[in-house]
């Protein structure tokens, strides 16, 4: 893969040849490929004035925002590596994986400010994205820069300043994960692996510059990083990013979500489209006249969904079957594909699968097995982790349990569970340990196992099955539930509902 095909010299190509047109918007905003390198190429060269470079690495805590895309752009042409972080983390949580990473600069907004205070370490440098005038530059122990001052800033780009020198085999990005086996690692990645996934992406789905996503995911989930900001950028499409108050039904009455081509979402998302579009007795509001699929991921999705997505939209359900330590993406659903049960997915062309027995024996065609995945779209290692996450051979063990069919004219992949105990809410992984050991340290709590249980709308969630201490306790269940949202994301919390 030659320097040109890197996502640097791929957003400088695009802005060159299509500088007016949009590449990212949302309401009330856009931002075209021109203006897009111009921003990132200035913050990329103050993180590079700063000190920060190779080997260095920069957290983006941030939601769903234009800062965010230029965030992950910037640090790559900075040539650091990116650690996009959950923004819902509360700061225990946070302060852990910037441990790990040994991240000591941030971007971040005012929303998330405090928590960043909290979980940085004293030093760390805090890049602030939103203005708060009553910020001191190096309030707390922290230097506080402005990002608004970078991307403004002409000057920098007159000093002899060396970016967009990353080469395709080096470290560029860390993604945590809960993974479907262990608890959070951190996924250390190449552009090269995510640059292969992206390119199969855009053969199977048929990608062109004329696409338009509307993307109400989180955008530092491996999928939104695939698709929404690599595939975009190089493919020189565009996506619409709703507003994180408006709901994705409102959102797509908006005029700039009236071009959408696909609407990417967990399951949840199209079940809350569905169910919005039944209360509003109405789709006249709702004209999507260039829409040709949706697709969905983080979890499997019954049948049913499809077929309501297709009354609702007259357009397909396609799946993606990915994890983050294959860069986004291992098989997908092509347009045309019978959708059934859990997804009929074929294989993207740069991988090898094999499915195995609890003895690493390769099963046959028609039988479960764990898939085992290789080739060049895979991470780079586990970061600061001594055991390694493939075998001898160099295959990937998934944790995925499914069956693999060869009668069809490609072979198929059927998904059916899991191999360990991991529970996928709405498409956000929560391992049982998380939730059972804050539980745990309750006084009132002798023992405590957590298991997912149905949910219609999110496929499964967390619900604790608690021993008390002593029979005759009264256990505070507001006060438990009270310390899970405290060292928790909401999400992972139980909602009995």
């Amino acid at each position: 893969m030659s320097r040109l095909n890197l996502i640097p010299n791929i957003l400088i190509r695009q802005a060159e040849e299509h500088c007016q047109k949009v590449a990212f918007s949302g309401p009330g905003w856009a931002i075209t490929y021109g203006d897009l390198e111009k921003r990132t190429r200035r913050v990329a060269a103050h993180l590079v004035s700063a000190g920060i470079g190779r080997g260095h690495f920069v957290a983006i805590v941030l939601g769903r925002c234009l800062q965010a895309v230029e965030s992950v752009l910037a640090i790559t042409r900075a040539g650091a590596v990116g650690v996009p972080l959950d923004p819902r983390s509360p700061s225990s949580e946070l302060a852990n994986v910037l441990e790990h990473s040994g991240a000591r600069v941030i971007i971040t907004d005012s929303r998330h400010l405090a928590t960043v205070r909290t979980a940085a370490r004293e030093g760390s440098i805090i890049i602030l994205n939103t203005e708060i005038p009553d910020v001191d530059a190096t309030e707390g122990g922290y230097r506080i820069a402005r990002y608004q001052d970078w991307i403004e800033d002409d000057e920098c780009l007159t000093l002899d300043i060396n970016i967009d020198d990353l080469g395709e085999d080096e470290e560029a990005f860390l993604h945590y994960t809960s993974g479907t086996t262990s608890l959070p690692k951190g996924v250390l990645s190449n552009q090269k692996s995510w640059l292969l996934n992206v390119s199969s992406l855009v053969s199977a789905f048929e990608l062109t510059p004329e696409d338009r996503f509307f993307w109400p995911l989180p955008l530092f989930h491996c999928i939104g990083h695939l698709l929404c900001i690599i595939a975009t950028v190089a493919v020189g499409a565009s996506a619409y990013l709703p507003d994180a108050d408006q709901t994705p039904f409102d959102s797509l009455r908006d005029t700039q979500a009236r071009e959408t081509t696909l609407i990417v979402g967990a399951p949840t998302t199209f079940h809350d489209l569905i169910d919005a579009a039944r209360l509003s007795d109405s789709m006249s509001s709702l004209s999507l006249p260039r829409l040709r699929a949706c697709m969905y991921a983080g979890s499997s999705a019954p049948e049913s969904l499809s077929a309501q997505v297709k009354e609702l939209f007259g357009v397909p359900l396609l799946n993606n079957y990915g994890c983050t330590e294959g860069c986004g993406s291992i098989a997908v659903s092509k347009p045309g594909h019978i959708y059934r049960q859990n997804s009929s997915i074929t294989l993207l062309p740069h991988w090898e699968i094999k499915l195995v027995d609890p003895d690493g024996n390769q099963v046959n065609d028609g039988e479960q097995g764990e898939v085992w995945i290789s080739g060049p779209g895979l991470m780079l290692e586990y970061y600061r982790e001594t055991r390694s996450a493939f075998t001898a051979d160099g295959w990937y063990p998934t944790g995925d349990i499914a069956i693999r069919s060869s009668s069809a004219a490609e072979p198929e992949l059927t998904l059916v569970g899991r191999r360990k105990e991991i529970i996928i809410r709405g498409g956000e992984n929560i391992h049982p340990h998380e939730l059972e050991h804050v539980l745990l340290r309750h006084p009132g709590v002798a023992d405590v196992v957590v298991a997912g249980i149905p949910h219609r709308l999110l496929g499964e969630i967390p619900a604790a099955f608690i021993v008390k201490s002593a029979a005759d306790l009264d256990l505070d269940l507001s006060a438990l539930l009270t310390a899970c949202r405290e060292a928790l994301p909401d999400y992972k919390v139980p909602t009995g509902n």
